[in-house]
């Protein structure tokens, strides 16, 4: 008798062990990245970007227009116009922070929609590449 409740605890204790385990893998995998997507750091490392071929076209079509930072317009102070100008803006820090939309910065581009997320990963890895022209 004895022996069979010592045996139904351990069975309890073990159920229950392996329901915890299981709802924490699950959270796990939730919080995950999918696989298949490569990181910012990956695309940075495999793909070289620069002003010229891939940046200005952004800049120009979503930014560097007048009204806003270009065409002898420089709203907010910030004046997008050419390879020294977005280079010299994209040295601060709230140039990629409000192009990607974090909080504590003003979205830009402002009253249009938000960047494309390849844009915004080219515009990030343009940076980081230390914005070659």
């Amino acid at each position: 008798m004895i022996l069979q409740k010592l045996s139904l605890k351990n069975t309890l204790f073990l159920v229950l062990l392996a329901g915890f385990s299981i709802v924490a893998c699950e959270k796990e995998k939730a919080k995950a990245p999918d696989s298949n997507e490569p990181s910012i750091d990956e695309i940075c490392d495999s793909i070289n970007f620069t002003y010229t071929a891939d940046i200005e076209s952004i800049i120009q079509g979503s930014c560097a227009f007048v009204g806003c930072h270009g065409g002898g317009s420089q709203s907010g102070g910030v004046n997008l116009q050419g390879y020294t100008a977005v280079a010299n803006e994209a040295k601060k820090a709230q140039f990629l922070g409000a192009i990607k939309h974090e909080e504590g910065y003003s979205r830009m581009p402002q009253g249009r929609a938000k960047l494309s997320e390849n844009d915004i990963q080219a515009i990030e890895c343009w940076i980081k590449q230390n914005t070659p022209q």
